[in-house]
């Protein structure tokens, strides 16, 4: 009776060692999300007919309406996000629909996000220490005689990792 129990304890054992022990894995790691810029439509000038502003993920600036574009003090840049995640996560964000922004004269434009670099959801590819970075468009609307001044704002864009 005894050898049978060693015969069985030993059996046990070779059918553990030989399957390997498994344990659940870690919980995932937290994202981290830098600003490494703020999105920036550059200098230019509102007509009395007001019109838009975009700037391009790529930071491409174009204007419509009665706006004109001057190529001098704040370059124009799209805002740019240092994310980093565990490779294989799916990253979504929530924007807002519509951010105001205040003037400095009183005037008020209001800012849309329009679209991302890479486009959201995306897979993360990359190993922290390094990071993903999303570029994110932007179109001003400048309402008629909408007065001169800068205009400033802030919004909450969450990422979201799946």
């Amino acid at each position: 009776m005894r050898r049978a129990i060693l015969y069985i304890v030993i059996l046990i054992s070779a059918l553990l060692a030989g399957s390997g022990l498994k344990a659940q894995e870690l919980p995932p790691r937290p994202l981290v999300v830098y600003t490494h810029m703020n999105m920036n439509f550059g200098t230019f000038i509102a007509g009395l007919g007001g019109g838009t502003v975009t700037i391009s993920p790529q930071g491409v600036r174009e204007k419509q309406g009665d706006i004109y574009l001057v190529n001098s003090g704040n370059f124009p840049s799209a805002a740019i996000y240092r994310v980093e995640a565990m490779p294989g996560n799916i990253i979504n964000m929530l924007i807002p629909s519509t951010i105001t922004l205040n003037g400095d004269s009183g005037g008020q434009i209001s800012l849309q996000i329009t679209n991302s670099d890479p486009e959201a959801p995306y897979i993360n590819r990359i190993t922290p220490p390094y990071y993903m970075e999303v570029k994110l468009g932007g179109r001003l609307t400048i309402p008629v005689n909408t007065p001169a001044g800068n205009y400033n704002g802030s919004y909450t864009i969450t990422f979201i990792q799946e």
